[in-house]
């Protein structure tokens, strides 16, 4: 089971970027890098130049990337492989590697799952400005499925995605 997170609408997340001239998107390739995939039927894993990210948080992180250099931002990019541990769990070499990417930086947006915001909060402590990308808003059991000739895919007709429910306390299936 994961988290099931949203990104940030665009508009909202470059206006809380103001001021910020160099910005660095860390991208997890768990919660969030499966949600984004559901939520734009793409494979969860897609072998590309960065053979070992996610595909759904490479997607976003991109797009977002653009957008942000077209608002004249210097944009750098950080994500997880697939194989490494989560930015919820960080471990010292983690640590190491996140601090080094964001070193100087004037932002850091966090794609990731509430988790992964606390993670790298606390792995940068108040050295930077850090905004979370996305909305953590419920619970989602992923199935896989290999699809030749690379692709993981998500099965979506075994995939369960669940809502916080604020009222009731619960999550509630969409």
């Amino acid at each position: 089971m994961s988290v099931y997170s949203e990104p940030v609408e665009r508009d909202a997340l470059v206006a809380s970027l103001e001021g910020a001239d160099s910005v660095v998107i860390l991208s997890c390739p768990f919660c969030a890098s499966l949600a984004l995939s559901y939520q734009r039927d793409l494979p969860a894993y897609r072998p590309t130049r960065r053979p070992s990210w996610m595909y759904g948080a490479m997607v976003e992180a991109n797009e977002l990337k653009e957008r942000l250099e077209r608002e004249g931002k210097r944009v750098s990019l950080y994500g997880l492989n697939a194989w490494a541990t989560p930015f919820c769990t960080p471990g010292r070499m983690k640590v190491r590697r996140v601090r080094a990417k964001c070193r100087g930086a004037d932002a850091v947006v966090v794609m990731s799952c509430t988790g992964g915001l606390v993670g790298v909060s606390q792995m940068l402590g108040r050295s930077s400005k850090v905004i979370h990308g996305m909305r953590s808003v419920g619970c989602g059991t992923f199935t896989l499925r290999f699809k030749p000739p690379f692709d993981i895919a998500i099965v979506r007709e075994a995939t369960r995605v669940s809502r916080f429910n604020a009222s009731s306390g619960r999550c509630e299936p969409d």
